[in-house]
């Protein structure tokens, strides 16, 4: 890490081009958060919302008995040793890639031969003199001229918490079985020292893993009874090159939660449910290929960097003879740049767009003569609500928002943007981004993904609006049991919202098709999708849109303490949740933040069972 540098790659928010692109896709801040600093917010976000946080408690099984019965999940406390069982009308899966659920539900795999096997090693080591000019998120070591074993000749150094916190990340390639047999601490010790180029750091390791570099996604990620469900890297499996993993979890639960909440609500049919796994396999399954191409083509880096060669002298040889001015260097570069030389092509930059199926892009609104702070367009949608957005000539919409949460029972909010209306859009950037007219409308779902757009204004605004919203939900109103004709309240304290897609109906005919799969940037980012040169197309089957991730932001808008990430608590406010999390880090001081305590049997060795049975209670496993 001090010695010759061979080259280095802006990434994130460093990247000029990158950065402009952050700025007009959200409103907020880039943050490169790892897991042991999210998780503890997440976790206060869930038990301040009512969840039962266990932590150190393991799935062991669950039964039941009919496809619509209760669920009786057995658990154990590993620290109390003690076994319970929790009965819950839904089950959520979300325990990591070796998922007891998944494998218990037997959802279809499509496996591809592991791509190797891996180790992450987090160690204490106060790097903060040498970083200097050479501060980054991730620094790739190669040991070229020195004689060590395969494993130690390459290594990723990832920042965990500057400049003292690293872990060290070994991915070995599928046809060598060296790491098959941990090395000592010691071995890892001196390799360590020589990856950061001093050996007089001192060096503490404070964990090590192993694991497999995958390549499996499930083919759907339920069973079809609307009641079980896998998400997360329990149904996509693999690498975290490209740093999409922990954003495609969150976004899973970001599009199941809120299907759920109306459902459980009477505000949805159930079969809204069935558009989670059509909206997000397609994607688990572009990414499982995308993270598994970028670690054979890190391979195909190391092999021509002669890395992979067995002898020393060799290996030393070859990296002379690459940093020589040879002809055959010359040769390398024509090669590297013809004209029939392809790769693979990901959308790389941002494509904002109202069609139906993208996310609602970002403009920043002001109110002309207030002291109200200026606003997003992303901030107007989701709140666990439905929006309308308009402009100058669109009341119509206004009301027919109204009559809709009167007729339907569901919050639906509406706001008009332009001049001396509820939002005022000073700078132009919605006039140039709403791709309709004034009096248009745009129908937000409460994922803030574009449900359903009109160009214009319509003489049957109420009526078009109210079947295209009941259609979405997949209902009718004699089949609502939640009361009916009760005005839901047109405010922001509603469910809040934990999804990202759900069916849309467009004024336009859609194409027939399955849910389009999502493009992933080459530089780790995620994009929306786009074809045509920037003219999304947006492929729906029986009227369920493909969801479009918003930006290239590995935290989804917002930070995650004003609702940008929720995790629905839950359905009706009165029904009790568990998140089971099995293995994470621990953070002693959220455990007690609404877990009930299990009492202690015969000094908690002894193992003991007892049963908790609450009705429609939600179980959710974490890995």
């Amino acid at each position: 890490m001090v010695g010759e540098e061979y080259g280095r790659t802006p990434a994130w928010q460093s990247n000029p081009e990158a950065k402009t692109q952050f700025m007009i896709a959200s409103p907020c801040e880039f943050i490169d958060l790892p897991q042991s600093l999210l998780e503890p917010i997440l976790v206060r976000r869930a038990t301040s919302d009512g969840w039962e946080v266990r932590y150190n408690t393991k799935f062991v099984k669950y039964k039941r008995d009919s496809s619509q019965g209760p669920f009786y999940t057995e658990v154990l406390d590993e620290s109390l040793n003690q076994s319970f069982t929790i009965k819950s009308k839904y089950l959520f899966g979300c325990d990591g890639a070796g998922s007891r659920v998944v494998k218990q539900l037997d959802l279809p795999l499509n496996k591809n031969p592991p791509q190797g096997h891996a180790m992450n090693i987090v160690v204490n080591a106060d790097l903060a003199p040498f970083m200097g000019n050479r501060k980054g998120f991730l620094h790739w070591v190669v040991q070229t001229e020195k004689d060590c074993p395969l494993w130690a000749r390459m290594t990723a150094a990832r920042m965990i918490r500057p400049w003292h916190e690293w872990m060290f990340i070994i991915i070995m390639p599928q046809t060598t079985e060296e790491l098959a047999a941990l090395p000592s601490d010691e071995e890892f010790l001196s390799y360590m020292s020589k990856w950061i180029g001093d050996d007089s750091i001192p060096i503490k390791i404070l964990s090590k893993s192993k694991w497999r570099v995958n390549d499996t996604v499930a083919t759907r990620y339920d069973d079809g009874s609307r009641r079980i469900f896998g998400l997360g890297d329990a149904v996509h499996r693999h690498p975290p090159n490209n740093g999409l993993g922990s954003n495609t979890c969150i976004q899973d639960a970001y599009n199941l939660a809120w299907k759920v909440a109306y459902v459980e609500k009477g505000l949805a049919h159930e079969s809204l449910l069935d558009s989670y796994s059509a909206e997000r396999q397609p994607i688990g399954q572009r990414l499982v290929k995308k993270s598994n191409t970028t670690v054979a083509n890190m391979f195909k880096i190391w092999q021509a960097m002669g890395v992979l060669l067995d002898d020393v002298k060799d290996r030393r040889a070859h990296f002379d003879e690459l940093m020589a001015p040879t002809e055959t260097g010359k040769k390398r570069d024509e090669k590297g740049s013809a004209l029939d030389w392809h790769w693979e092509e990901y959308v790389k930059n941002l494509q904002r767009s109202t069609y139906p199926g993208h996310r609602l892009p970002h403009a920043e609104l002001f109110h002309r003569i207030s002291n109200k702070a200026q606003i997003s367009t992303i901030d107007l949608a989701g709140h666990g609500a439905f929006c309308i957005i308009t402009g100058i000539g669109g009341d119509s919409w206004k009301v027919a928002a109204k009559v809709i949460s009167a007729r339907l029972g569901i919050p639906v909010n509406a706001y008009s943007i332009g001049w001396k209306q509820d939002w005022e859009d000073l700078t132009g950037d919605w006039s140039r981004l709403r791709e309709i007219e004034e009096d248009g409308c745009l129908l937000c779902r409460p994922d803030r993904t574009i449900a359903w757009r009109s160009m214009e204004m319509r003489d049957d605004a109420t009526e078009c609006l109210l079947d295209v919203v009941k259609t979405i939900l997949g209902i009718n109103e004699s089949s609502l049991t939640n009361g009916g004709g009760e005005i839901a309240p047109l405010t922001n304290e509603a469910t809040k919202d934990t999804s990202l897609t759900n069916g849309a109906v467009e004024d336009a005919l859609l194409a027939n098709g399955g849910a389009e799969d999502i493009s992933l940037a080459n530089d780790g980012s995620k994009v929306t999708p786009s074809t045509n040169g920037g003219n999304a197309d947006t492929p729906s089957t029986n009227g369920v849109v493909d969801d479009t991730p918003q930006t290239n932001k590995p935290i989804d808008e917002k930070s995650l303490a004003n609702g940008g990430i929720e995790h629905t608590s839950s359905t009706n406010g009165k029904t009790k949740n568990t998140l089971l999390l099995n293995g994470g880090t621990e953070h002693a001081s959220l455990t007690n933040g609404g877990a009930e305590a299990m009492p202690l049997t015969d000094g908690g060795k002894e193992k003991t069972s007892s049963a908790i049975e609450e009705k429609d209670r939600i179980c959710t496993i974490l890995g």
